[in-house]
């Protein structure tokens, strides 16, 4: 659950559905995203950052996978695990 976005929405609009409506957005939407049930593109992200005043850091956790591509480490978590493994048993 993304509990600063859900404090962000009920510190400036009380409820998700006034905020739904505010943005444009179906309530369910917002509770989806909330959830993390639902990602949300880059425009979405500062629309919703702009709506409640927040930077986009604030309310959205960052995307690991993104930032990993960022850094140039493409290797994937699942991939490192299994490499790991492997040699593990390359060892014994």
């Amino acid at each position: 659950m993304n509990k600063a976005l859900k404090s962000k929405i009920v510190l400036k609009f009380f409820t998700q559905e006034d905020f739904a409506a505010a943005i444009g957005e179906r309530p369910s939407v917002v509770s989806n995203v909330i959830r993390g049930r639902r990602k949300l593109s880059d425009e979405k992200k500062i629309i919703w950052a702009n709506a409640l005043g927040s930077s986009i850091g604030e309310i959205f956790p960052i995307n690991h996978g993104f930032e990993k591509q960022i850094l140039g480490n493409t290797i994937n978590d699942s991939d490192s695990t299994s490499n790991q493994k492997e040699e593990t048993a390359d060892e014994n």
